[in-house]
């Protein structure tokens, strides 16, 4: 009986969203798409060596709420001498006062309690091209084209099934650059989305350099969540560079 209901939940969400209904077990064969896949496996080992991020709480109109209230960091991604990779806090302002030594406690405490994981993040871990997910993906090549910041643009919508119950499906659009066939950005939500998240939608944007780099330069996350009648909008934005390739050896 749930297997029955997974498959009519798939089957409802392909209709909502108008994509063709194609065997999951089929992967794409849109050459625009399976450009954009191999780009994304030939630069997988470019890590961002500095992360700079903002969060800050918005009214029902998406404005700040409190332009004093908000949260600014920096900082880097390094390689342990253990092969794994590290967040390190270099500069922390949160509500206009410089928190930076205190975050910097926290960490260390977390690492003398042997409490302290690796960075274990990739902002692509939802990303559509990911070329392991391709037998999962149901994509379709919209008809109309887009003009944005002086570049023509053709649109994908995609759903990207989960590999197993605990994951997540993701849901969302892409963008692509019609004079260099490459994504310029992703706009995506999940289904389910976290706990006590309402709405939650997550933009990344594609910096690319010819021949085959191309590597996340900025990710926007607007989200909505809250317990009972209390109701909060956050809006995140994280800005990546200074890429750098992991060694080989180093699995991710």
């Amino acid at each position: 009986m749930r297997k029955c209901l997974l498959v009519f939940s798939m089957l409802l969400t392909v209709l909502a969203l108008g994509l063709p209904l194609v065997a999951s077990a089929d992967t794409p064969t849109d050459s625009l798409w399976l450009r954009a896949v191999n780009l994304s496996e030939e630069s997988k080992d470019l890590i961002p060596g500095t992360i700079e991020s903002y969060m800050q709480e918005m009214d029902k109109h998406g404005k700040p709420k409190d332009e004093d209230k908000y949260h600014h960091s920096w900082g880097k991604l390094c390689l342990r001498d253990d092969g794994e990779i590290e967040y390190e806090p270099v500069k922390v302002i949160k509500d206009g006062e410089d928190i930076t030594e205190e975050e910097q406690a926290k960490k260390r405490e977390r690492q003398e309690n042997e409490d302290e994981d690796s960075a274990g993040f990739d902002p692509e871990e939802y990303s559509p091209f990911d070329a392991d997910s391709q037998d999962r993906m149901f994509i379709e090549r919209l008809e109309e084209t887009e003009t944005a910041d002086g570049k023509d643009l053709i649109a994908y919508k995609f759903i990207k099934l989960p590999a197993d119950k605990d994951d997540e499906e993701v849901i969302g659009k892409a963008w692509f650059d019609i004079a260099t066939a490459v994504p310029v950005k992703i706009e995506y939500t999940t289904d389910p989305l976290p706990k006590r998240v309402k709405r939650m939608v997550t933009t990344m944007e594609y910096i690319y350099s010819a021949p085959d780099t191309l590597v996340v330069g900025k990710m926007i996350v607007d989200a909505t969540g809250g317990i009972l009648f209390i109701k909060k909008h956050f809006r995140a934005e994280m800005i990546f560079t200074d890429h750098w390739l992991r060694p080989e050896g180093i699995e991710e």
